[in-house]
């Protein structure tokens, strides 16, 4: 009965060793197609292999690198999946930061292919929903990971994402001013205050809430309106937009 045991024990860990041999060989040639950008090629290997049959470790890798696949093949909805799986699997991973900042980058990604798909103003928020959350993964990662070496990329991408969303909406409070719809203009001007207050554009919220409350006849705001920015005008970076 000892000996069967036995058996059994080396039987097994000969499976497992072949297993371990075999995912060298996969990794070994997915590293090859990966640094000459052949994604297709290594996308092929990786559907080869069952993540199921993988340890923890062997896991993580497998998946970082089936998503940053899936990423230069701009699948990205996938890749976005994979992501979700890792920050529930590798949560308190050293490789953290990395799956925080490809979220970002990700989620990025996926806005700029759907913004252009429907383009009506009344559907702002709801075009930029991926753009938002690309802006709180890289937020996470500067307020969490002072020493990644995202870090400074994340920075970047921050005031760049910032800028973006801050003068889109902006143009779209001129369109619904050229319409006279002012109260939409004052609720999104009021909406995009809130949400950047620190913005050196504010200047012109202000103005835009300004201007729709004197023609709608709601002088008491503008009044106080014109206090602020009288005290303020110093501050205020200015865009070249009429009004």
């Amino acid at each position: 009965m000892f000996i069967y045991y036995l058996i059994s024990i080396f039987s097994l860990f000969d499976i497992v060793l072949c297993c371990n041999i075999k995912n060298v060989y996969n990794d070994n040639l997915l590293y090859n197609y990966l640094i000459n950008n052949k994604y297709n090629l290594a996308k092929k290997e990786l559907d080869k292999i069952n993540e199921n049959d993988l340890f923890s470790s062997d896991l993580k890798k497998y998946l970082i690198k089936k998503m940053f696949v899936n990423y230069k093949l701009n699948n990205l909805e996938l890749s976005n999946k994979i992501l979700d799986k890792l920050l529930i699997l590798y949560k308190n991973d050293n490789n953290l930061d990395y799956i925080i900042y490809m979220k970002g980058l990700v989620n990025f990604e996926i806005n700029e292919k759907i913004v252009f798909k429907c383009l009506s103003y009344d559907n702002f928020n709801k075009n930029h929903e991926y753009m938002y959350k690309s802006l709180e993964y890289f937020k996470y990662l500067v307020d969490n990971f002072k020493n990644s070496k995202y870090y400074e990329n994340s920075i970047y991408k921050i005031l760049y994402i910032k800028q973006r969303l801050f003068v889109h909406d902006l143009y779209i409070i001129d369109f619904y001013f050229r319409k006279n719809n002012h109260i939409s203009v004052i609720n999104r001007s009021i909406h995009l205050l809130k949400f950047f207050p620190k913005e050196p554009y504010i200047y012109y919220l202000i103005e835009y809430i300004k201007k729709s409350c004197k023609l709608i006849s709601l002088n008491e705001i503008e009044e106080k309106l014109d206090i602020i920015i009288n005290s303020n005008i110093s501050n205020f970076k200015k865009l070249k937009i009429k009004i």
